[in-house]
């Protein structure tokens, strides 16, 4: 009887011990589901399922009114980083930028690795009067100082593209997250084409919605003066 009671026991232990393992390696699995591996930070598919969550809750009824924020950033000249040191050195670089933007936002706003050398911030419940702030610490918060890597000291700017919802002119039904990234994505390219290192904000749309997206679907035609602007200037670049 003692031999059996036992035997029952070391099974118990041996089935809780295997649960607790199998517990710690779902934990690990949905981590890693959901956070870059690289960096460690947010993924896409974080954002599509917050996104999800926020058209589901619908909007908000703050006063003074609140917007969401969307910031889409790209590492300028990231292609001459990796030609001239190396991956390893990208690498590094893309791990330093991570943290330094997770250190210019608020604990509630969700930074992630939208892909390659492009991240995306997400920062709901932003005061409009203050975006333009938001994003001012952002830039100068990665690109004030170079990337030390211990092999080189890298400079590293960003350009961005920033749209914040509701926007004015979206509509009577507000612009929906999708079509926020596809003006935060032309703002970001604007800037771009207009010297890099600075962010564009999207402030509002002088045409129709419909018209807006058109242009922005047709190469041949110029959005411009469809979209209105700010431009917030980034860090002054660093001599190499």
């Amino acid at each position: 009887m003692v031999a059996a009671s036992a035997v029952v026991l070391v099974l118990y232990r041996r089935s809780a011990g295997a649960n607790v393992r199998l517990n710690q390696l779902n934990t690990q699995l949905s981590y890693h589901s959901r956070h870059d591996a690289l960096t460690g930070l947010y993924n896409r598919r974080s954002f599509l399922d917050t996104m999800a969550g926020r058209s589901a809750r619908g909007r908000r009824g703050d006063d003074p009114p609140a917007v969401d924020c969307i910031v889409l950033m790209d590492i300028d000249h990231f292609k001459q980083i990796n030609d001239r040191w190396g991956h390893g050195v990208g690498d590094a670089v893309l791990v330093e930028v991570a943290k330094r933007l997770g250190a210019a936002v608020r604990d509630s706003d969700m930074v992630m690795r939208w892909g390659g050398e492009e991240f995306l911030i997400y920062a709901p419940g932003a005061d409009p009067a203050h975006v333009a702030d938001i994003v001012a610490r952002v830039l100068e918060g990665t690109g004030a100082t170079p990337v030390e890597t211990g092999a080189c000291s890298v400079p590293v700017t960003l350009t961005a593209g920033v749209v914040t919802l509701p926007l004015p002119g979206g509509g009577p039904d507000g612009l929906d997250w999708e079509r926020g990234i596809r003006l935060a994505d032309w703002a970001l390219y604007h800037g771009k084409a207009n010297g890099r290192n600075q962010a564009r904000i999207v402030t509002g749309l002088l045409a129709p919605l419909d018209t807006v997206l058109a242009a922005l679907d047709d190469a041949a035609t110029d959005a411009q003066g469809l979209i209105g602007m700010a431009c917030v200037p980034g860090p002054a670049q660093r001599a190499e």
